[in-house]
């Protein structure tokens, strides 16, 4: 792991470790967690905002985004409703014109 002291050196695996019980105990946050946790939470959200997968390889380390995208990116329920719905209603409203103009109607009363 490449967590560097502030003079830039390496930290033995020992101290890191130690300074992250230290810091979960302090945030009152199971000892179980680990840093790689951490790594992979980021890398998830990296990729769930929409960060090109390039960039996500780049940042995780990894020659191929093919990589990065197979162990990070998952398929969460809010965003397949969302896009489900992004192409349902333009449809819907292809299929059923009446209620739309109803409404435009309305609007412009």
């Amino acid at each position: 792991m490449g967590v560097p002291k502030p003079a830039g050196t390496p930290q033995s695996q020992h101290n890191v470790r130690r300074d992250w019980r230290a810091i979960l105990r302090k945030a009152k946050l199971d000892e179980t967690y680990r840093i790689h946790d951490l790594r992979h939470t980021f890398l998830c959200r990296l990729i769930e905002d929409g960060v090109d997968p390039r960039t996500a390889a780049d940042v995780a380390g990894h020659s191929d985004p093919r990589i990065t995208l197979a162990r990070y990116a998952y398929s969460r329920a809010e965003k397949r409703k969302s896009a489900l719905l992004g192409v349902a209603n333009p449809l819907r409203a292809l299929l059923t014109p009446e209620e739309g103009a109803e409404e435009a109607n309305s609007e412009a009363s």
